[in-house]
């Protein structure tokens, strides 16, 4: 596939907050214990009243696609879209909903979010997103997949900027539930990617070029995708190229990203 461009970058992880312009945050306040705790303040500059009343996935969700999204202040709504890759959906919204359906008095709050689309619902409206929307859940490597359908989209022409997440967000009360496998009860997690069709002026972009193998190459050792997708950001935030041949749940693949500019910022 013809590589695109890479323009902006942002991570919420178990190891703090990742994204260009802010440096890398560890968490380290008793009150801020990790990804779900995290605060307005710290992801988005601007008021938000329903910030607190996201769930844990809309809230990580949104808040690495706002870090990435204050990066870029030339993206166009209007050809702005968005590719979710969700490693459980709305699971915990669904266990909560059905927990109101037993108790006798089902949540219509709680309803509102049991799709595994509501994420792409915030950030979109909140940002004027107007875009073409994906979301791929519950697959053998969702974000690699939610990459490859954004580059699909921008190569025909559908879009000129797609926001790329990686989400797995779960409350700590599910993690045990009987369907999740013990491999992948990690912590909570958001990658955003701002993928260009176009190389922008006066950023520091990288050329993405991502290929699955027809045949899962049996040699690799399978690894979680949160642990690619954790290399690539902190080859980014070093301004260093990545290469890797991936394995995911017997999903397998090569991706490169190449740096191909520099940060430059206008002068007062």
């Amino acid at each position: 596939m013809t590589p695109f461009f890479i323009q902006a970058f942002a991570a919420i992880n178990a190891k703090g907050i990742y994204s260009r312009s802010r440096g890398y945050i560890p968490w380290n306040d008793e009150h801020i214990s990790g990804p779900v705790d995290i605060q307005r303040s710290q992801v988005y500059d601007k008021p938000f009243t329903g910030f607190g009343k996201l769930n844990c996935t809309e809230k990580i969700a949104f808040g690495a696609a706002a870090l990435a999204l204050s990066e870029v202040p030339d993206y166009t709504g209007d050809s702005t879209g968005i590719c979710l890759g969700t490693v459980f959906g709305c699971l915990s919204t669904d266990l909560r909903y059905a927990e109101s359906v037993v108790a006798g008095f089902p949540s219509p709050a709680v309803f509102a979010a049991t799709l595994p689309s509501s994420p792409v619902a915030d950030i979109a409206i909140l940002f004027k997103l107007k875009g073409p929307d994906r979301v791929i859940a519950g697959s053998a490597c969702p974000g690699f997949f939610a990459l490859e359908n954004a580059m699909h989209i921008l190569a025909a022409d559908k879009a000129d900027c797609m926001v790329v997440l990686l989400v797995n967000g779960l409350e700590a009360q599910d993690r045990h539930f009987p369907l999740i496998d013990a491999e992948n009860r990690s912590s909570n997690y958001a990658y955003a990617f701002i993928l260009r069709r176009n190389m922008q002026n006066q950023s520091i972009t990288y050329t993405l070029s991502l290929d699955f193998d027809t045949k899962t190459n049996k040699s690799l050792q399978n690894r979680s995708e949160e642990s690619y997708f954790l290399e690539m950001v902190e080859a980014m935030m070093h301004n260093k190229n990545y290469d890797c041949s991936f394995k995911c749940n017997d999903t397998s693949g090569t991706l490169v990203l190449d740096t191909v500019g520099k940060l430059y910022t206008r002068l007062a």
